[in-house]
């Protein structure tokens, strides 16, 4: 009995290991292949977070955005940038994060440009924000 436990034991744990080696292996994948469930402006996108949050959320969370708006900040780190939407509200914008190869990055719109960005919405927490984000031509 004692050699069953200990074999399942072992079994479980290789399981485990080996799934996590490949998820951390995996590649990144982004919104690109992705076809946009629902395609609207930063300020329509915004007003319904404001105006009911959970019923947004059944909506649009977890779902891919194609958003158009008007870029108003851009903040990189080593590998990622946050590109920042005007939502027209004083109390938060939509909040877009890309990976970044080194060459991507001097290809990203400038400040004040206006851009359709599709990435996965990920809810509300002050602004609206979307991950794993690609910029549509």
């Amino acid at each position: 009995m004692r050699k069953k436990i200990l074999i399942t034991g072992l079994a479980i744990s290789i399981i485990l290991v080996t799934w996590g080696i490949y998820n951390y292996r995996k590649p990144h994948t982004n919104a690109a292949a992705s076809k946009p469930a629902f395609s609207l402006s930063a300020n329509e996108l915004f007003k319904q977070y404001e105006q009911n949050e959970m019923a947004a959320n059944k909506k649009f969370a977890d779902k891919v955005l194609e958003v158009r708006g008007t870029i108003i900040a851009i903040e990189y780190t080593d590998s990622t940038a946050n590109i920042e939407l005007a939502s027209g509200e004083n109390m938060g914008n939509i909040n877009c994060s890309f990976i970044l190869s080194k060459e991507q990055s001097n290809k990203l719109p400038s400040k004040n440009s206006e851009i359709n960005i599709k990435g996965r919405c990920t809810g509300f927490l002050a602004d609206v924000n979307l991950v794993d984000c690609v910029i549509e031509q």
